[in-house]
């Protein structure tokens, strides 16, 4: 009982160690990796920016419409899509006007590096929506409608998510019948 004992509290020792020197989950980018994210997420809006205005240039689709944009922030929350791709939500503004857009991007990780996949327009006014400006393919297609997946740990039930993992304990979700 005693060497029961001494196991579990080496075991709890040893994982408090490695808590503290890794980051909270496997997605979980260190300081270095997240300062890298953002830079490449500005870095994609100042090399779309319009020479005339200085405005990054998003196509909605959905209003026939092209916004001319100033980056008012990223958010701080970043979330992983994938095993190398992640996405994070940025404020802008109308150039010209008083209009606040929520945008997404889907950034992938390359070797040591970061490239802007997508973007995707979210909100418009506060307003949510689902209209696209796609700098590339999707990189999965969509499930089948009505499809529902749940996590063995109970922690999720849903559509399937992009990485085929629950969004809160990371475990593989399954498809219910």
């Amino acid at each position: 009982m005693k060497q029961r004992h001494i196991t579990v509290v080496v075991a709890l020792v040893l994982a408090a160690g490695w808590v503290a020197g890794a980051p909270a989950s496997a997605g979980e980018l260190t300081q270095k990796e997240m300062k890298a994210f953002r830079q490449a997420v500005k870095a994609y809006v100042q090399e779309q920016r319009d020479e005339e205005d200085e405005a990054f240039v998003l196509r909605d689709e959905k209003l026939d419409k092209e916004w001319r944009l100033k980056l008012i922030r990223l958010h701080d929350e970043v979330s992983q899509v994938s095993e190398r791709a992640y996405s994070v939500c940025a404020d802008f503004k109308e150039v010209d006007g008083r209009t606040k857009l929520d945008v997404d991007f889907l950034v992938n990780r390359l070797g040591s590096g970061w490239v802007v996949r997508q973007t995707v327009l979210h909100a418009v006014g506060g307003k949510p929506r689902v209209a696209q400006q796609t700098a590339a393919a999707p990189l999965k297609k969509p499930e089948a409608a009505g499809a529902v997946y749940v996590c063995s740990m109970g922690d999720y039930s849903g559509p399937r998510t992009p990485d085929g993992r629950c969004p809160k304990c990371g475990m593989n979700l399954i498809e219910k019948k």
